[in-house]
């Protein structure tokens, strides 16, 4: 029962990190498309409240022993963390962006 508890509150946990990234990825869509003369200020300003890509990765990772849990709705081919490795390869070609502009 313990185990069980743990692990629902750990996709709990995991699912609003994986919120959190996505409002920030908004937001920061949201600024760009609104202003381009301070894109770069912004996704400065923005990049702070995003991890960084070795933080995605290392939450993803500790995130595989949750396995699938089709009873909440998922598929058994996803992982609950599975979205963040989109959102990184979301803030990967981000980083481009900005380096290119720059």
């Amino acid at each position: 029962e313990k185990d069980i508890a743990d692990a629902r509150e750990r996709r709990k946990r995991l699912r609003a990190y994986i919120f959190s990234v996505q409002m920030v990825f908004g937001v920061l869509h949201a600024v760009r498309s609104c202003d381009g003369e301070n894109d770069a200020i912004c996704s400065e300003s923005l990049d702070a409240f995003l991890p960084s890509l070795d933080d995605m990765v290392d939450e993803w990772h500790t995130s595989l022993d949750l396995g699938s849990n089709p009873k909440d709705g998922g598929q058994k081919e996803v992982l609950p963390g599975d979205e963040l490795i989109l959102l990184a390869c979301q803030r990967l070609g981000a980083n481009s962006r900005s380096s290119d502009v720059g």
